[in-house]
């Protein structure tokens, strides 16, 4: 389980919900009378107060299948590699606050949460004996801002795309006063890729994407060199 501290309004639904562990921390004449519904509780109710506490109430499971593949052989003076890493996520569930239910969460990138189908990195790289070359795909799937909501009802368009950034590395080996160094030029994001639009309201305007899944930042150069001593 997971310990939440629910807010006034949670523990109000989640006692009109049933849930007797809300209803627990509601009562009527400034604390005399304990609450077990909120029928109980009249539309001009005095002394009506409720507590807040931390509680046990929550929970929340995923699954999922990860898969790695590395394949190399050798091409002209050097080698070059192919690899997959990914992961499929097969269920993602979170109950909340209320006694409503277990929210299914796979496919939903709204600007908090990331559980996307599927995601991982496409990479091939070749190694040769001075210079290597590595062009990588970081990849997710599609999928909704928010998997609960109904397209039309809840929001007018609740699709996010595809996202595919590439990111490319060139190194080159040279040796200086007898130690192996190298120098290398690397590109993110080679084709500035914007972040696709994940808000699912006008309030999240300071958070329109989801910044922990996709890049924010658009194409970058990184240039360095590194050597032993």
């Amino acid at each position: 389980g997971v310990r939440v501290v629910p807010g006034g309004s949670s523990i109000r639904d989640g006692c009109y919900l049933g849930n007797q562990q809300f209803c627990k921390l509601i009562t009527l004449n400034s604390g005399t009378i304990p609450v077990t519904s909120t029928t109980q509780i009249p539309p001009n109710a005095v002394g009506l107060t409720i507590k807040t506490a931390s509680l046990n109430i929550a929970t929340q499971s995923t699954s999922g299948l990860d898969l790695a593949m590395n394949y190399q052989r050798p091409l002209g003076n050097g080698t070059i590699t192919f690899s997959l890493l990914g992961n499929y996520l097969l269920s993602a569930y979170d109950s909340g606050l209320a006694a409503s239910g277990a929210t299914k969460l796979v496919g939903s990138l709204d600007y908090t949460i990331s559980y996307p189908r599927w995601s991982g990195f496409l990479s091939v790289q070749y190694s040769g004996e001075a210079f290597s070359l590595f062009v990588q795909e970081r990849l997710t799937s599609k999928g909704t801002r928010n998997a609960s909501f109904v397209e039309g009802v809840n929001i007018s368009d609740n699709s996010v795309p595809m996202v595919a950034y590439t990111d490319i590395t060139a190194t080159y080996k040279f040796s200086a006063l007898g130690a192996e160094d190298e120098i290398f030029f690397s590109i993110s994001n080679l084709f500035n890729k914007a972040p696709p639009a994940t808000a699912t309201s006008t309030s999240h305007s300071l958070t329109p994407t989801n910044y922990s899944l996709y890049d924010v930042i658009g194409r970058r150069f990184s240039l360095g060199v590194r050597f032993k001593l």
